[in-house]
């Protein structure tokens, strides 16, 4: 088995689906292609496809345009027409909004194929040229890097841009010559780091039910009574809090979980970890503050190694939990829900059910 840093390639791609804005029932048909030697190809197969059925019938969106028109549409731009001269042809510079195929959700498409070309097997090439062909038939024209749209309100082309989004921006390391994905070794540290983040939060996110409300990356303030310039910025990963009143505080860290103590030559949780969780909890006391932190949880990856640590201090649970990468995608899954108490079906929508080679990354 083909593994990075001890993790299994296969399960770097589950945490990459689990990170996307893949919708839950494409991250159920995604996990599928899992167990295929080709998990890249199974997916650009799999993006090919939708393409296909997206072209039949697709949609036009709203463009800013700008032109010098006889007539006035939407905005009148009086400076431009002013600098322009137009006026004293009888024409007005305009900016207004026209249903165009030259969308910025097709250009990005467009971008992604163009990108997968050098990158695919001959049968998918030509596919992917296909398609290509006919945006350009369309009208799309594309300038530069476009962005990945947000807040797309076609539900087709919105799951076509998530999968597209993951095939694009999302790399799996290598080390073997000739397969060079990254610039720097550091470049792979980082972005494992965020890739480990930002999965935890997204797999509680697809994950829970309703009765769940997952935040990320929300940003916790310090209580009035302590304002001080230099206090750091108070980021949490991951915030998850229940209608029955549990609010839970995560914060994923990857690197290892143990130390090695100074005084006592044994293993030991590491202090700043420790530190920093019981400060966010502890701030948040304030009457005024948005949570009501019950539990606090530190969550570090592990290679076939398993610690499960809770204890009480202050009021709060504290928790230092490790995620086996090693495991298969129904033991990750079960693991993460355990953490929270909450692998019974009300509670989440399942769709089935040593640390040294790490140390070098951390």
């Amino acid at each position: 088995m083909k593994t990075y840093a001890g993790i299994p390639i296969q399960n770097l791609w589950l945490l990459m689906l689990y990170a996307s804005d893949l919708k839950l029932t494409q991250l159920r048909q995604a996990i599928q292609y899992l167990d295929t030697p080709y998990i890249h190809d199974s997916l650009v197969a799999w993006l090919i496809q939708c393409l296909e059925q997206y072209l039949q019938q697709p949609q036009q969106h709203y463009v800013s345009k700008q032109q010098a028109l006889a007539y006035i549409r939407g905005k009148v731009d009086i400076q431009r027409s002013y600098l322009t001269h137009s006026l004293m042809q009888g024409q007005v510079h305009c900016q207004f909004a026209q249903l165009s195929f030259n969308s910025a959700e097709h250009q990005y498409l467009y971008s992604v194929i163009d990108k997968l070309l050098n990158h695919t097997k001959p049968e998918h090439h030509l596919a992917l040229k296909h398609c290509q062909r006919q945006l350009v038939q369309l009208g799309v024209q594309v300038i530069g890097r476009p962005l990945a749209p947000k807040h797309v309100t076609h539900r087709a082309l919105s799951e076509l841009l998530a999968l597209a989004d993951v095939l694009l921006n999302f790399k799996i390391p290598s080390t073997k010559s000739g397969q060079q994905m990254w610039q720097q070794p550091q470049d792979d540290v980082r972005w494992l780091r965020q890739l480990f983040e930002r999965a935890i939060g997204g797999f509680y996110k697809k994950y829970l039910t309703q009765r769940w409300r997952v935040l990320q990356g929300t940003v916790l303030r310090w209580p009035q009574t302590t304002q001080h310039i230099a206090l750091p910025q108070m980021k949490s990963d991951v915030i998850l809090t229940h209608q029955d009143g549990r609010c839970i505080l995560m914060d994923t860290k990857f690197t290892q979980i143990w130390t090695q103590g100074y005084y006592r030559k044994q293993d030991l949780f590491k202090s700043p970890h420790l530190y920093q969780l019981y400060t966010y909890l502890r701030s948040q006391e304030d009457s005024k503050s948005r949570f009501d932190f019950t539990q606090g949880i530190l969550i570090y990856p592990s290679i076939g190694q398993t610690v499960t640590a809770d204890f009480q201090l202050h009021g709060y649970q504290l928790s230092f939990y490790t995620l086996d990468l090693t495991q298969d995608q129904q033991g990750i899954e079960q693991q993460l829900l355990g953490f929270i108490g909450s692998s019974r079906h009300t509670d989440c929508d399942h769709i089935s059910w040593p640390d040294k080679a790490l140390d070098r990354l951390a």
